[in-house]
């Protein structure tokens, strides 16, 4: 194959203009030709046109990867970027310069923009992301520290043991009969800027994001399990049929049998989003209903009762459990509150804003600094970092 040809494949699958007989061409080649210096060349060539990472190494082959195993091409199989927790990008909407540069912000090169001056932002102290943390206030006040630390044994909580194992909270039963005593509540709440997995008394798994918390009884009693949460939550319930599972978030009630769904609850945010992977669950506020089949969201106001279902991508939903941030035509405020409570940042807004969308995806694994430039790809707002403030402008 020439350069010429080459080029033409890359240019037209970066476009998202490739059709599959020549994306098999280009992969047959990638395949068979995997370290030769004409890929690398054509990839430096492409982003020299662009004025781009000129005294930087493209990672080219982390890219071939990312091209030979593309989800749009190989359906039924996890893509590349959903095992690295990066996704593919701005496929559908961006143009070649954008794809390119944000391929490569996503592939954590390093770049200077042409002509760049020191600036605020350059001075910034390193914003890192978030890391698994969260605080357990148990039934008597008395608060403890969760990180990823090894396994230790914490403390008894009425009939209940608790331990850390590999930085998950457990609890685990003891024989005591309990039925005549009022279970002991505890609380997981992780700041902005944490995240925290843990197995409840009977065996429900939840993971608890950026500004969260999960209040529960150290054991169910009664026949009922019953939870509350604020910011977001994802369960994956254990199976007892003889004893419903119970969510309140808000004035929102979901009522589970055993099954795995996500339930997003921010204070300041305006909706309840419950989300259904597998199983069924009924949402319910007020007098109204709703039963909700896998791949589907309930979304209830915060004033009023109504309760609205829509098809959904889950892939989005659990963007953030898997480690990059989703944005599906997202829009500006929404973007800047995930990136608030993921770096423990303040956002700042300067000027008229409103209307600015966001497609794509992010890995929550970077630095600030690398999801603002991934950003700023896209044109539609400016950001200055001051601090722990991210300005926000035209």
């Amino acid at each position: 194959m020439t350069k010429d040809r080459l080029l033409l494949l890359v240019t037209a699958y970066l476009e998202n203009q490739i059709q599959p007989a020549d994306y098999q061409e280009l992969v047959d080649y990638i395949h068979q030709h995997y370290e030769d210096k004409t890929l690398a060349d054509v990839i430096n060539q492409l982003s020299e046109e662009l004025e781009f990472a000129k005294d930087q190494e493209v990672p080219s082959g982390e890219i071939y990867q990312a091209i030979m195993r593309d989800e749009r091409f190989n359906r039924g199989r996890r893509s590349f970027f959903s095992k690295k927790k990066l996704r593919k990008t701005l496929w559908a909407s961006a143009s070649i310069a954008a794809s390119i540069i944000l391929m490569l912000v996503i592939f954590k090169v390093e770049f200077k923009w042409p002509g760049q001056s020191s600036s605020k932002a350059n001075l910034a102290s390193k914003i890192v992301p978030g890391s698994k943390k969260a605080v357990l206030t148990l039934a008597d006040g008395k608060t403890i520290e969760l990180d990823s630390s090894s396994s230790k044994a914490l403390v008894m909580q009425g009939d209940a043991r608790l331990q850390i194992d590999k930085g998950t909270l457990m609890y685990e039963a003891t024989a005591v009969d309990a039925k005549n005593t009022i279970p002991l509540q505890n609380t997981i709440t992780t700041p902005a800027g944490g995240e925290y997995q843990a197995v409840l008394p009977d065996g429900s798994k939840v993971w608890l994001n950026a500004a969260s918390s999960i209040r529960f009884p150290v054991k169910f009693t009664e026949g009922v399990r019953k939870v509350s949460i604020t910011g977001e939550v994802y369960f994956e319930v254990a199976k007892k049929r003889e004893q419903p599972f119970f969510v309140e978030a808000k004035n929102v009630l979901v009522k589970v049998l055993g099954t795995h769904f996500n339930v997003s609850a921010y204070p300041d945010d305006q909706q309840v989003h419950t989300t259904l992977l597998e199983g069924s669950v009924q949402v319910a506020k007020g007098d109204n209903k709703s039963l909700l089949k896998p791949g589907e969201q309930a979304r209830v106001r915060d004033q009023g009762e109504e309760i609205e279902v829509h098809k959904i991508d889950i892939e989005e939903v659990l963007a953030w459990k898997e480690g990059y941030f989703f944005f599906n035509h997202e829009p500006l405020e929404s973007v800047m509150k995930k990136m608030s409570r993921w770096y423990d940042v303040e956002i700042v807004y300067k000027g008229d804003l409103s209307g600015r969308k966001f497609d794509g995806t992010i890995s929550r694994m970077d630095d600030i600094q690398q999801m603002i430039k991934a950003l700023e790809m896209l044109k539609t707002a400016h950001f200055v970092i001051e601090g722990r403030r991210v300005i926000v402008m035209d």
